[in-house]
């Protein structure tokens, strides 16, 4: 059976306390099976993790367990119910980013926008019609889209963008910046890969 929404913190809480004794290089027995990470990550204690959301709930989450803020958007008072969760458990404050309702949630860069599309559109598309089926009345959040088509998603959306080369750079110059998603609705990692190492070479 299915969990309640309502056990999600629960739930993430749990599984986050498992994920940190694994990266930290343990072998952890759960639910009757063995696990443990290979190769170790480079660092000790495992690589930075953050915590999403776009509530003062998922705030006091990340700050409960000294994580950083990596938030799909924005409430009043969000930033501060963060740090007063990091401090009244004995953290500092770390990394924070709370982006605005318009932001770009998932941007491409491409030699040809309209090849892009036609390659990786129906990803774009299923990774939009997902959160919003998932988050029907979600106000806030960066990723949400009421799409429906690619050419929909390609038209109206700003939260699913393909940028020429050429846009890419003179936004960047402008000090834009830029969520990449490489994988973003299951888009495989050899089509993936072309996409980021575009963005690294010519952005």
């Amino acid at each position: 059976m299915a969990p309640n929404r309502s056990d999600r913190g629960r739930i993430a809480d749990e599984k986050l306390g498992l994920l940190r004794r694994l990266l930290a290089g343990e072998e952890v027995e759960h639910c009757g099976r063995r696990m443990k990470v290979t190769p170790r990550p480079r660092t000790p204690e495992g690589p930075m993790l953050n915590w999403g959301g776009s509530s003062h709930g998922a705030a006091r989450s990340a700050g409960r367990n000294g994580l950083g803020l990596l938030a799909k958007g924005g409430v009043p008072g969000m930033q501060w119910a963060y740090e007063k969760a990091c401090r009244n458990n004995g953290f500092e404050p770390g990394f924070v980013l709370i982006p605005d309702r318009d932001v770009v949630a998932n941007l491409f860069v491409a030699e040809d926008v309209d090849a892009a599309w036609d390659e990786i559109g129906k990803y774009l598309l299923h990774d939009a019609m997902s959160y919003s089926e998932w988050n029907p009345d979600n106000q806030v959040s960066a990723n949400m889209s009421t799409a429906r088509t690619v050419d929909e998603l390609r038209r109206a959306s700003a939260s699913h963008v393909i940028l020429s080369v050429e846009e890419a750079r003179w936004r960047l110059a402008g000090g834009e910046i830029f969520n990449l998603s490489p994988l973003c609705g299951g888009i495989p990692p050899e089509i993936a890969w072309r996409y980021l190492k575009r963005f690294a070479d010519r952005g």
